[in-house]
């Protein structure tokens, strides 16, 4: 029972871990959007302008990294997947190696027991393997993470910045 709560309040946060990602980089895009349709073209100096281009430019780069951020995220799925599919797969060949022996119940093969051993050594060495992949995809996660976060704050300060400045750049 606790397996199952704890497997649907996961299941839970996932999801909305998902969606908040989803809105973040849709609202920064379409805040890229606004921007770039109140822009006017002028020359580059030192300017509101200036910093008002420089805030789209990092804002833009923050939608990159949060679509990357998604992208991560679905490939740490695919390969957690693979990891509870390895591990069904040899909690199912040692448990029932005792009492049926080296019967595959999957394909009804009978294995020896050094094809038996081969076949767990392998399964075993697969699932260290994908848990190297889980930790590095998900060190990938934290940075686009990180990064994401990192360019959306400086945008949005960068575009504060620049319409506050406006008034002391009058010609």
């Amino acid at each position: 029972m606790a397996d199952e709560r704890s497997t649907v309040v996961y299941d839970i946060y996932q999801k909305a871990a998902q969606q908040f990602d989803y809105a973040v980089t849709g609202a920064t895009g379409a805040m890229c959007t606004y921007i770039l349709q109140t822009l006017k073209p002028k020359r580059v100096d030192f300017s509101p302008y200036s910093l008002e281009t420089l805030a789209l430019l990092v804002l833009i780069v923050s939608v990159i990294f949060g679509f990357k951020l998604l992208e991560s995220k679905v490939k740490l799925l695919k390969v957690n997947t693979d990891l509870m599919r390895v591990g069904d797969e040899l909690g199912a060949r040692t448990a029932n190696y005792p009492s049926l022996g080296g019967l595959n119940l999957q394909s009804g093969e009978v294995l020896t027991p050094e094809r038996m051993a081969q076949e767990t050594a392998l399964l075993r060495a697969n699932l260290t393997a994908i848990r190297t992949a889980i930790h590095m995809q998900g060190d990938v996660c934290t940075r686009f993470y990180v990064w994401r976060n990192r360019c959306l704050v400086s945008g949005f300060l960068l575009l504060v910045l620049a319409r506050l400045s406006a008034p002391y750049f009058q010609e």
